[in-house]
């Protein structure tokens, strides 16, 4: 039996789907640790199982060593349940990236230096409180004892990890750089795309008019700073020709307004946040209009956008020192690199490397790598 401990995500739900079409349904059972009202989550199967709640205790401790408990998105808090927690199974633990580089208490540089200084200084991004002296002064002193701290809970919690599914062993062997576990890699990967890319059978209406004289780039893929906007600012041209959109929908409400702020000032009216959430179809139909995907992430981030812009032919642009551009690398995909301090648009995917990229993608991520990852994992 798998009992997954997932959280009320977008991609729960194919994921579960997945489960059903390639694994076997009835041997995985699903606790939400968010609370109810869910508000992406539709799967009937699905339980309300905080941490600490007795429904999850009672799920846990009915589990024996055949058993897997499966960890969607290790954070802190989760580290701390799981080392106070009697388990008899096998754990394995999904692997995000913001729960490794974020809650490890390894410091990560994430944020390129214009991000960084927002990050440190603005005071809408942290909580008022902390924005205040003495409280700012103080949580800077207690910086090395976090860290510290955040360190031996994730090693305390690694000592009951048996595995970690991931798709990027780039990530795993960076894990094992800084800490003792004897938790095997399992190749593994969210299924949202798979339904979107190859079973999705309605077409989608973009909810932006397109000047298709114009070029179209993408920046990030969220609200949070570890995105680098500001950053990338610097590094794209202002051309009247080029339009850029920064995807917006979720993240922090005060950096959010500060990237918009920002990016109308460089750009004005060429300028697009997308602060709402639209439905598939719709989205997929804007993204195949666009030109150039810029991801600025310090750390794996945005995989499923990124896939999804390669599956289309786009040029991508990423910074090579992280492990999502290795790994792509290893595979073979044509990404491009983020250099210097500027971004040349002049350079673009030849048709021979969209072809590629396109197979390579089907081939790792679609086809026969899904169903054999989730027969494999979830049977």
């Amino acid at each position: 039996m798998n009992v997954h401990l997932v959280l009320d995500e977008k991609f729960t739900d194919d994921f579960i789907k997945t489960i059903d079409l390639f694994g076997d349904i009835n041997n995985n059972i699903f606790l939400c640790r968010s609370s109810k009202p869910f508000k992406y989550v539709k799967e009937p199967m699905v339980v309300e199982a905080k941490l600490w709640s007795k429904t999850l205790k009672e799920n846990i401790e009915s589990l024996s060593a055949e058993d897997t408990l499966i960890i969607h998105n290790m954070r802190r808090d989760v580290t701390k349940w799981l080392i106070k927690t009697k388990t008899h199974c096998k754990v394995a633990w999904i692997f995000w990236g913001i729960d490794f580089y974020t809650d490890s208490g390894i410091v990560f540089p994430l944020y390129d230096s214009e991000s960084e200084r927002i990050v440190l200084l603005h005071p809408g991004y942290k909580k008022k409180l902390l924005n205040k002296f003495p409280f700012r002064n103080l949580l800077e002193i207690a910086k090395p004892f976090l860290i510290k701290r955040d360190k031996r809970l994730r090693q305390e919690s690694l000592r009951k990890v048996d595995f970690i599914y991931h798709y990027n062993i780039y990530d795993y062997e960076l894990l094992k750089s800084y800490f003792q576990t004897g938790a095997k890699f399992k190749k593994f990967f969210y299924s949202r795309f798979y339904w979107n890319l190859k079973h999705n059978t309605t077409v989608g209406k973009s909810p932006f008019s397109i000047n298709p004289n114009n070029t179209h780039i993408l920046i990030g893929n969220s609200g949070d700073p570890t995105n680098n906007h500001l950053d990338l600012f610097k590094k794209i041209p202002n051309r009247d020709d080029l339009e850029v959109w920064v995807p917006l929908s979720y993240g922090n409400s005060k950096y959010i307004d500060l990237v918009i702020e920002n990016g109308t000032s460089l750009y004005k009216e060429n300028f697009h946040g997308i602060t709402k959430y639209y439905n598939y179809p719709d989205y997929f139909t804007f993204l195949e209009q666009i030109d150039v995907c810029v991801m600025g992430h310090l750390r794996s981030q945005g995989m499923g956008n990124i896939i999804i812009f390669l599956y289309l032919g786009k040029t991508v642009f990423m910074y090579p020192e992280i492990t999502t551009f290795r790994f792509l690398e290893k595979i073979g995909v044509k990404v491009f690199s983020i250099e210097g301090n500027s971004i040349n648009l002049d350079l673009k995917i030849t048709k021979e490397d969209q072809i590629k990229n396109r197979q390579i993608i089907e081939d790792f991520f679609l086809k026969e790598g899904i169903e054999e990852v989730y027969k494999t994992l979830f049977s």
